[in-house]
């Protein structure tokens, strides 16, 4: 089954470092500081010069209220900077200073307030339409690798090996999640539980609430840096190729594949179907209940990012110096 598009969209060795999807646009970011920006088809791309002085590692968009025609994005990277933009006419409106190195996450908490996490282990709160800093969130030591966002509550994961609750009300941690050996790369939130991958190979579940470890899920032989939580599954990749999943009941080990033999770089899951991408080059689909592998969609050097969008998958790959862009129809699940 062939693709049902395929497009180069950069002749180099430019590195996809994020991919952001929206009801309106596809947004994908490089390591030369670019955001490439498309409708859902693929088309009408536009070219945002988000950083003149490194990478965008991080993004997020939202609409402001009452003005839906008016898409507004957040970029973070190398620059140590939060930028703001306007995405219906690419022009800056406020610039965040204060990060001392790489902004590698980045949330929207309002149409007023940003989120960032950054490599100088600090965790900061915007206010973007004075352009100031409202809250540093201090506790780490190391890189603040990734966070996740509900509601009120901010976890962030870290290289000091920790995890950190936060209410963005207070500005106050609540939890220091600390059981992990090594790095935390990886975190995941869905306001009953949330769920850390760290490279001492084990997956962590925490309560929320009481901040204690429900369960310590083992299998991984490498790296666990990739996490999906369904309705019903939690789905966890890692560094040694391997896809597992987890019962969210008990968290009992439902399945588990050798997916890729290597790492793997990229995972999405609608619940129905897992889409993943590995260093072999390849991206695969799999049942999501039983881990048996539905279609084999491409081969190629190295896959950046995959996203199941309704009834197609999104896939962003290097192949003989290109940064491709495909779409597949989503396969038959049976």
């Amino acid at each position: 089954m062939p693709p049902l598009t395929t497009q180069a969209i950069k002749s180099s060795h430019a590195v996809v470092t994020t991919l952001h999807t929206t009801p309106r646009n596809i947004l994908v970011a490089f390591d030369d500081g670019i955001v490439n920006i498309f409708d859902l088809e693929g088309k009408n791309e536009r070219v945002l010069m988000a950083s003149e002085r490194g990478g965008v590692w991080a993004m997020d968009t939202w609409f402001e209220e009452g003005r839906e025609e008016e898409e507004w994005l957040a970029v973070g990277g190398t620059d140590c900077l939060v930028g703001v933009w306007s995405l219906r006419r690419l022009e800056k409106m406020s610039t965040l200073s204060g990060h001392q190195n790489t902004v590698r996450c980045i949330a929207t908490l309002s149409a007023t307030q940003v989120l960032s996490g950054s490599r100088d282990s600090t965790l900061r709160i915007w206010n973007i339409n004075t352009s100031t800093c409202e809250a540093i969130l201090d506790g780490h030591t190391k890189t603040i690798r990734h966070f996740a966002v509900k509601d009120n509550i901010a976890v962030s994961a870290s290289y000091d090996s920790d995890a950190r609750v936060w209410d963005l009300r207070t500005r106050k941690c609540v939890h220091v999640l600390r059981d992990h050996d090594e790095k935390v790369y990886v975190v995941k939130f869905d306001g009953r539980r949330i769920v850390t991958g760290s490279m001492d190979r084990t997956v962590r579940v925490w309560d929320p609430v009481s901040g204690t470890c429900r369960a310590v899920l083992r299998g991984h032989n490498s790296l666990v840096g990739l996490l999906e939580l369904t309705n019903t599954s939690l789905i966890t990749a890692g560094a040694d190729g391997d896809i597992f999943s987890w019962s969210l009941d008990d968290y009992a080990e439902e399945w588990r594949v050798d997916a890729h033999g290597n790492a793997v770089t990229a995972l999405h899951s609608n619940g129905q179907m897992i889409a993943s991408g590995g260093s072999d080059g390849k991206v695969k689909v799999w049942n999501a209940q039983t881990g048996a592998v539905i279609s084999e969609l491409l081969d190629s050097d190295a896959v950046w990012q995959v996203a199941i969008l309704g009834q197609k998958i999104l896939v962003f790959f290097m192949k003989k110096n290109n940064v491709i862009m495909e779409f597949w129809a989503v396969p038959a699940s049976s």
